[in-house]
């Protein structure tokens, strides 16, 4: 089960979580969470950039992590914004510069998560049929200049079956899990506006 909230507050702010709850094989027991808590702050409406911290914090001791960055929304430039508007796609890039994790102090581990939303047959199905997820790209560097990456990435197509409620599919990919690292997943979403 996963809940997101989104709330934009004034001057500038965002807040947005996640939170994803696993359960337990086997049972109806929930084994575990993964959440992450952002506060972003956009200075100026005029530029596609906001500053923004992450906080994630997993089930267990010892394995949270906070991330400063900023945030590239392209879709609020001006000479892009028509384009992705013709296309109905939204996205926007997360730089996460720094990392403080509880393990291992300070690193410096650069990641980038991809964000995007493309509404699908926006005249046939307006607001009905879309397809959404995110990429977190997250980079090492070892010996000899050598670097590599892992993916954490989910992409979810989802129907409206009834004014805010969806039929939802959704794969996933985690290539941080040693076993099971890719799966697909069939659910309900039910969307709360205020």
């Amino acid at each position: 089960m996963t809940i997101n909230a989104l709330a934009r507050l004034q001057h500038g702010f965002e807040y947005f979580s996640l939170t994803n709850f696993q359960g337990a094989k086997g049972t109806s027991d929930l084994s575990g969470f993964y959440t992450e808590q952002n506060l972003r702050w956009a200075p100026s409406r005029a530029l596609p950039l906001s500053l923004t911290a992450q906080w994630v914090i997993r089930a267990g001791d010892s394995n949270d992590n906070l991330f400063l960055g900023f945030i590239w929304r392209p879709t609020d430039m001006p000479k892009l914004a028509p384009i992705f508007r013709k296309i109905h796609l939204y996205y926007f890039t997360n730089f996460h510069l720094v990392g403080l994790s509880e393990a291992h102090s300070i690193r410096y581990l650069p990641q980038l998560e991809h964000v995007y939303r493309l509404d699908l047959l926006p005249k046939a199905l307006p607001g009905r049929l879309y397809l959404a997820g995110f990429a977190d790209q997250n980079i090492s560097y070892h010996e000899h200049g050598r670097v590599s990456f892992k993916w954490v990435t989910e992409h979810q197509l989802g129907v409206m079956v009834l004014r805010h409620f969806y039929a939802v599919v959704e794969y996933r990919l985690n290539e941080n899990l040693p076993a099971e690292s890719q799966g697909v997943g069939f659910g309900l979403q039910y969307v709360i506006t205020y």
